[in-house]
């Protein structure tokens, strides 16, 4: 006999329930304290285990501490500055 298979979380396909821990990444993660730890309540309320992780521009963030794992990014100044067009008028 198969072993029995959970269902998968409700509004996931079964494709996407592939048994897995889920990691969530919270980027710029400053003082999300309480986003943090509502993910990793909802984490651990699910029972699959997962990881929360952080990145900061700052060791001082309060996120940055409170995550399972974080990691140092560089800040990023004007790198969302449009490119320069390539029509002529």
């Amino acid at each position: 006999m198969p072993p029995e298979q959970s269902s998968p979380a409700p509004g996931m396909s079964p494709e996407r329930s592939s048994g897995h821990a889920p990691t969530v990444l919270i980027s710029s993660a400053g003082r999300r304290v309480e986003l943090l730890r509502a993910f990793r309540d909802t984490l651990d309320g699910l029972g699959t285990g997962g990881r929360v992780l952080a990145v900061d521009c700052s060791w001082y963030s309060s996120a940055f501490h409170e995550a399972d794992e974080a990691f140092l990014v560089p800040r990023c100044t004007g790198c969302w500055r449009s490119a320069p067009s390539t029509t002529s008028t």
